[in-house]
């Protein structure tokens, strides 16, 4: 028994010692790849940076999406249903050209609940719109 007893105890010192090297080098893995993803971010978080300075200078785009950013940034400028013309009325949400059109045809109006009298034009979209048209 002895002998027996000696080799169960080499067999399991070896067990350990291979189970504690597999465990330093699945660490070491482990901290090399947190490593890896701190940098990452930090690419990351510069690329962002770089795109955000980057459309911050880059020229205001033309057409409905810059006249409803600058309506949207200047609550005060709205479009006039009785004066403005098509094209000004299609940067409005959700108004295409037909709908402009449309609203054009139907002048004059005395307030902009009349808006629904045209075709295109649901109470929700005039709700959505009220804020950019007045009368």
């Amino acid at each position: 028994m002895g002998f027996i007893g000696f080799l169960v105890l080499l067999v399991a010192i070896w067990l350990l010692w291979n189970i504690s090297r597999n465990t330093a080098d699945a660490l070491d893995k482990q901290t090399a790849l947190q490593y890896e993803i701190v940098a990452l971010e930090k690419r990351l978080d510069e690329m962002n940076e770089l795109l955000k300075s980057t459309v911050d200078k880059a020229p205001q785009a033309t057409g409905a999406s810059s006249s409803l950013r600058a309506q949207s940034e200047n609550p005060g400028q709205v479009v006039n249903l009785n004066t403005a013309t098509a094209n000004a009325l299609t940067q409005l949400p959700k108004v295409g050209r037909a709908t402009a059109q449309r609203i054009v045809e139907g002048r004059p109006y005395a307030s902009v609940d009349e808006l629904t009298r045209v075709q295109g034009i649901s109470p929700e979209l005039l709700e959505e719109i009220r804020e950019f048209v007045e009368v």
